[in-house]
């Protein structure tokens, strides 16, 4: 007698689990069609972002009378180093910005040029330790 009720025990255990995994898998299944859906919308909105950066940035090289190139050439003329790395961007009211980083001797320099007239117009340096 003692072994049937444990028996029973045993079996209403065992169909509650059951019953709370199928609820739970039922959830997890809801739960992906709504995280499906905000996956999309996030990158509906990362495009969307990533397009208005592309205007932006076509915008400020248009409007820039200085080109990629040349901003190169007179920041390592005047700076005497090398440039590894250099992009023209829009800044937030959408005007041209043009940045020259440069080896100088054994520091790291960052250099602004002017989208307008081409000359350099700020450089930070850093030194080996990336110190200023």
């Amino acid at each position: 007698m003692a072994w049937r009720k444990w028996m029973a025990g045993v079996l209403t255990v065992a169909a509650l689990l059951v019953a709370a995994g199928g609820v739970r898998s039922v959830m997890a299944q809801d739960a992906a069609k709504g995280g499906a859906q905000a996956g999309k919308d996030g990158k509906d909105k990362m495009d969307k972002a990533k397009g208005e950066h592309v205007a932006a940035t076509k915008k400020a090289l248009e409007a820039s009378k200085t080109s990629l190139g040349t901003a190169i050439a007179n920041a390592e003329k005047e700076m005497k180093g090398k440039a590894f790395e250099a992009n023209i961007r829009a800044t937030k009211d959408g005007k041209p910005i043009i940045h020259v980083n440069l080896i100088v001797g054994d520091e790291m320099v960052r250099t602004l040029v002017d989208p307008d007239s081409g000359k350099v117009t700020k450089n930070d340096k850093e030194g080996p330790e990336g110190g200023n």
